[in-house]
């Protein structure tokens, strides 16, 4: 086994084993097509060749093939993830109610190399972010236009106070501390980064009674977290996207999934 050589570790070495306890891949849209109507009036298209790919439309853009992760957290509630730039800096994920017909998007992008290397003392005299790392939300209706009257996953405080242990595997378990509407600290207990901790910018989305999505950008190396945390279930479901590696070169989007334990 190679031995880790940096505290902060990339999604690929970070993926290894969050699989564990993820859900199994949903075939429930395989053949069938999606259209999300966006609150900013572009649409999405989706249209799901077979369980693993998908080809993924937004506006009049010419289709991109990907891969797809998908699952299904509770009964007509999906998650959906996938890369869809030619780049590969480009990712899109999305919480689809369908008993509702609403679904909720977020388009990540992650940072050049360039953009990366502002310094947090720059970003501060700037007024930037301090991460490179960009999340854009957005409601929306499925396969009908999106109106004033179309419910929506709201943002949420409801978490804000709270702390939680996510177990990922028999060797990896984090805690959250969800800090303010807009940062959390998170602080690996056992795992590859044990004795680590950060504090990052992260967005909170409410989809039902106990069911939230949870994401986080990461600043030391440039990743997306995306979970759907069940407080019910006691069970977190998402995916890590980021670069392989520190070269910035190709990413990873990957599953992962968690037994959840309220600490206070």
């Amino acid at each position: 086994m190679d031995e880790k050589i940096r505290d902060f570790v990339t999604v690929s070495e970070l993926a290894r084993g969050f699989d564990e306890y993820a859900l199994p891949q949903s075939g429930d849209f395989s053949g069938k097509s999606v259209t999300l109507h966006l609150e900013s009036g572009e649409t999405v298209g989706l249209r799901f060749v077979s369980e693993e790919a998908l080809l993924f439309t937004q506006g009049e853009t010419p289709p991109i093939a990907a891969a797809y992760i998908l699952t299904a957290p509770r009964e007509g509630i999906y998650y959906l993830s996938c890369v869809v730039s030619y780049g590969d800096t480009r990712s899109f994920a999305a919480v689809l109610d369908t008993k509702a017909g609403i679904a909720t998007a977020a388009f990540g992008i992650l940072p050049t190399k360039e953009e990366a290397l502002v310094s947090q003392f720059e970003r501060g005299e700037k007024n930037l972010p301090l991460t490179s790392v960009r999340v854009e939300f957005y409601a929306a209706a499925i396969d009908r236009p999106f109106t004033a009257d179309t419910p929506r996953h709201e943002a949420t405080d409801e978490l804000v106070g709270h702390r939680i242990r996510f177990t990922y595997s028999a060797n990896d378990e984090y805690e959250h501390i969800y800090l303010t509407e807009k940062s959390y600290t998170w602080r690996c207990v056992r795992g590859i980064e044990a004795g680590l901790a950060d504090t990052e910018l992260c967005y909170y989305r409410k989809i039902a009674d106990k069911l939230y999505w949870f994401c986080w950008a990461e600043r030391v190396v440039p990743t997306i977290g995306s979970v759907v945390e069940d407080l019910a279930a006691m069970r977190s479901y998402g995916t890590l996207y980021g670069y392989e590696d520190y070269t910035m070169g190709r990413v990873k989007n990957v599953p992962a999934g968690s037994y959840a334990k309220i600490v206070d």
